[in-house]
């Protein structure tokens, strides 16, 4: 019942995982896990009033247990109850052994409340517990942006990614610092191997549309309009593509890249990229660029018209010669 109400969680059916949860809640409150599980649950659905007395029920039953601790900093941080907040991170902090993921909480708190040597000192400390904490050295690496120290940003990025070579993100979070600093091509290329390893579609949008932001700084015009279309080829739920359709706009409406490339890369596109062609063509100033738009949508259009008509339609024709001609009728 608890894996149904995770997974339910997860795929973000919040009603069903609600279900099992109570039932779980309903058979046994006290079992570690249950409240709390309960309580994240709840806050996806806004029920606050019932988290907080979950997140205390679980604290109670479970008064040294990390993850209860966090969540429940994590509710007040929400809520803006800095006190609170500050609190319960410094309680899981103060728990011996000391834990050196509540030390990278900790320390990331100090830091986000201008404690800048004390989150350091904390971070630190979290390393020597426990080197392989990889957000510790993330934190770190974000603090020395902050003070325009390249190169202690990147050695903390890079063990992240030596920790762990195969995890896209700290590749996508080493390209952004390499893109701070105007290193470029680093950056592109970093951004290049992020998107080779990392499934999560959000940091997939965002470093190709990173690499296309790069190549505009190159004054690479036509490869930085390329890749903001390859980014539009990309599906999300969440993400509305604005900002890579004002980019097109903008780059297209510039006349900074030849016609004739940018009809080559409009020619290009398929898929999901045009299904985005209206929208761009609205705030396009050429008008055949902008005819353009409209014809390779109209075309896409009919092509989806014959794959419904030959996967729908077809299979279920009757055919029926009673007069000169055949008379199609669906069964």
């Amino acid at each position: 019942m608890s894996f149904l109400a995770w997974i339910y969680f997860k795929k973000e059916k919040i009603d069903e995982a609600q279900k099992w949860g109570q039932l779980l809640y309903n058979l046994n409150p006290r079992f570690p896990g249950i409240a709390n599980n309960l309580a994240i649950i709840l806050n996806q659905k806004g029920q606050y009033e019932k988290v907080e007395k979950l997140y205390q029920e679980a604290e109670q039953y479970c008064p040294n247990n990390h993850v209860v601790l966090h969540n429940l900093a994590n509710y007040y941080c929400d809520i803006g109850n800095l006190q609170k907040e500050k609190e319960y991170y410094q309680r899981s902090y103060d728990i011996m052994p000391r834990s050196a993921y509540s030390c990278h909480k900790y320390g990331n708190f100090q830091y986000r409340n201008n404690q800048k040597e004390e989150a350091i000192k904390i971070l630190n400390e979290g390393i020597r517990i426990d080197p392989e904490t990889l957000e510790n050295y993330d934190t770190l690496a974000q603090i020395a942006i902050q003070d325009n120290d390249a190169d202690t940003a990147i050695k903390n990025l890079n063990v992240c990614i030596k920790i762990n070579p195969e995890e896209g993100y700290y590749y996508y979070k080493l390209g952004e610092c390499l893109q701070i600093f105007h290193r470029y091509n680093e950056a592109i290329e970093t951004y290049r191997i992020s998107m080779q390893k990392q499934n999560f579609q959000y940091i997939q949008i965002t470093c190709n549309y990173n690499i296309a932001l790069c190549y505009y700084q190159l004054k690479e015009y036509s490869n930085s309009l390329e890749e903001i279309f390859n980014t539009c080829t990309r599906q999300s739920s969440y993400h509305n593509f604005q900002t890579q359709i004002d980019s097109i706009n903008n780059i297209i409406n510039k006349k900074i890249v030849t016609l004739k490339k940018v009809i080559e890369i409009i020619n290009k596109q398929q898929g999901k990229s045009i299904y985005k062609f209206n929208q761009i063509s609205k705030a396009i100033f050429d008008k055949n660029i902008q005819a353009l738009f409209q014809y390779k949508l109209d075309i896409f259009r009919e092509h989806l018209q014959i794959k419904a008509y030959q996967k729908y339609i077809q299979e279920n024709l009757t055919f029926q010669s009673q007069y000169s001609h055949f008379d199609l009728y669906l069964d």
